[in-house]
């Protein structure tokens, strides 16, 4: 059975000599540097099916595979369940033997596995765990959903609480350390009884659970001889604790990410993890390297090398030869806004399949006037400038949960069948009628898109497994992340909730200080105003006067944002712009153009 695994894998890859060497490895700890377009999704299923096929762990225990987000970790099963069958495993053959070999999850997945099964230690209330509502420590809400749930906190235990989630979303190791205690006791005291938990709440209650449970503990860490996480890079410090907690000498790792994709530093994914979990773990490292995405596109191909040379040493990246991208800089920013629809107009007519992304940093001025721009020529476009903190974008997940659950509680069977996922969808719409947000017209579009994969792409999961992807999607506000099975031509996205898609074409506007980058990443710390770095209508970065793990930051979004486009790749800028006061300021073309390898040409 080996020899031929071997062979279907040789098959496979080719003569991509990297993939196959990580694959064959002998090494038990592995950490993989994989950069967009790389066949990093292959490698790892690869890897999987050869660590099954070698006997890498007993037949009784599991590989244990996280990823970060809740649409990433179902991915991985569909990857996986379709692929490893033809593999030759003789002991997974149909996609329900999946489950038998593996658990795939999210971070917050597991550690609700965990509390439903084992919860009743802490608190008895835990075994209904699933019913539970969850709710964020930033969310805006916060308080009024707290005293509406009847949660009574003192002044004392509001501010352990909050200051708990800032320090998440801050990396803040030290404060995390000295106020886990009193977090988790908060929560087990005054939350647990009303079925309610923050999502921090999940990952820290765990690791209370495990602590005070050693026999427990080490279950758990026999069941999973093999811990694999894909985008390694976007961890937090809470849930990189929670892992190292279920690693023990004995247990094998194979981690996946690309440190130039870590884009949710402001939610708290921890700086140099990579480098951190190699040395601390004792992890071999290794790298893709053959791009596959842009192999028969030789200007991307080089942007995408300059851009990973700017990282990889700030201060003196080596380059070869300058990248060319296409900028149109245009007087004004209404004359550029009318250049980006006459280019989506001209798209629309001469490619009935290709489809388009304009792609910001950030909602604002700018983005409402190219929006503007497409309404008054009735151009169609997808909405998709969703923040997870909007007040409309976080309410819908909630009444979308709430109705679900309640449709599912109706149906004779539980079952996850579609005409539940109809009523359902048919009863959230009531929820919203006569309402002309952008918003929820897009999330209502999301929300049957995602339907539709249960039945059909996810149809080999169980109900019970149909029923918690569904619930963990609302529940995380998640629903952003099935944009892809959207039927539009056009999509106006943040680059945050872009990643991970593609299209043919990306435009990138506003690509201007205060813009991209903005104000709080580089341009509040850039001595922009004065001069001393522009030269003509360009800016020029100075990387010795920036923190360079804020820079690594921006140019991380930067290259997810230029990553997004398989075939071509606009640039769009203006002389002038409007600040979010409706203020119109001049301006020059974004540093991020002017770094070492990148040349604008004027289109």
């Amino acid at each position: 059975m080996l020899e031929l695994i071997k062979k279907k894998i040789s098959e496979t890859h080719g003569s991509d000599e990297k993939q196959l060497d990580i694959i064959f490895s002998d090494a038990d700890r592995i950490i993989v540097e994989a950069p967009a377009g790389c066949g990093k999704t292959t490698t790892l299923v690869s890897k999987i099916a050869y660590m099954i096929a070698t006997k890498s762990f007993p037949q009784n225990k599991k590989v244990l595979a996280l990823t970060f987000s809740v649409n990433a970790a179902y991915k991985m099963k569909k990857d996986l369940a379709d692929k490893l069958p033809e593999m030759g495993l003789l002991d997974i053959r149909e996609p329900a033997d999946l489950n038998r070999r593996m658990f795939i999850s999210n971070y917050h997945g597991l550690c609700r596995r965990i509390l439903s099964l084992y919860g009743y230690l802490i608190n008895p209330a835990l075994k209904e765990i699933n019913m539970f509502k969850a709710i964020g420590e930033s969310d805006a809400k916060f308080d009024e959903f707290l005293s509406g749930e009847e949660i009574d906190l003192s002044e004392a235990q509001l501010e352990i609480v909050k200051k708990f989630g800032q320090a998440v979303s801050e990396c803040d190791e030290e404060t995390l350390k000295n106020s886990l205690n009193q977090y988790n006791e908060i929560l087990i005291l005054k939350f647990i009884e009303k079925k309610v938990i923050t999502y921090n709440g999940y990952i820290s209650l765990t690791m209370y659970l495990l602590e005070k449970n050693k026999e427990l503990l080490n279950f758990y860490q026999k069941l999973f001889p093999v811990v694999v996480i894909d985008e390694f890079q976007d961890t937090n410090y809470l849930s990189w604790c929670f892992v190292k907690n279920l690693i023990n000498d004995k247990t094998k790792l194979f981690f996946v990410g690309d440190p130039l994709q870590r884009i949710y530093g402001f939610i708290g994914a921890v700086p140099k993890l990579m480098d951190m979990a190699a040395y601390e773990l004792n992890m071999v490292q290794m790298k893709l390297e053959k791009n596959y995405r842009f192999k028969d596109n030789l200007s991307m191909l080089s942007l995408d090398k300059n851009i990973r040379s700017n990282a990889l040493n700030c201060k003196a990246p080596i380059i070869y030869n300058d990248s060319i991208v296409n900028l149109h800089i245009s007087d004004s920013h209404e004359k550029e806004c009318e250049w980006i629809a006459d280019n989506v107009a001209s798209l629309l007519k001469n490619d009935s399949d290709q489809k388009t992304s304009i792609l910001v940093q950030q909602r604002g001025a700018g983005i409402d006037m190219i929006m503007e721009e497409f309404d008054q020529r009735n151009i169609s476009y997808f909405y998709a400038l969703f923040t997870d903190d909007d007040e409309t974008y976080v309410s819908y997940h909630f009444d979308a949960l709430e109705v679900f659950r309640k449709q599912i509680d109706r149906s004779r069977y539980h079952r996850v069948s579609k005409s539940v996922l109809d009523r359902t969808l048919s009863e959230i719409g009531s929820y919203y009628i006569g309402s002309s947000s952008k918003v929820i017209a897009s999330l209502i579009d999301l929300t049957q898109a995602f339907f539709e994969k249960i039945i059909g792409e996810y149809a080999f999961l169980s109900d019970d497994e149909k029923y918690t992807f569904i619930c963990d999607t609302f529940e995380n506000r998640a629903l952003k992340q099935n944009m892809d099975a959207i039927d539009a031509r056009v999509f106006v996205s943040t680059v945050h909730g872009a990643k991970g898609l593609e299209w043919e074409n990306v435009i990138i506007p506003d690509m201007e200080p205060y813009c991209f980058p903005n104000y709080y990443s580089l341009c509040g710390n850039c001595d922009f105003n004065t001069g001393r770095f522009s030269s003509g209508n360009y800016c020029k970065i100075n990387i010795n006067n920036h923190d360079i793990d804020e820079f690594l930051e921006e140019l991380s979004v930067f290259y997810v944002a230029v990553t997004r486009a398989r075939k071509n790749l606009l640039f769009s800028a203006s002389k002038s712009r409007y600040n979010n006061d409706g203020a119109r300021k001049s301006s020059k073309v974004s540093c991020l153009l002017t770094l070492p390898g990148i040349k604008p040409q004027l289109v």
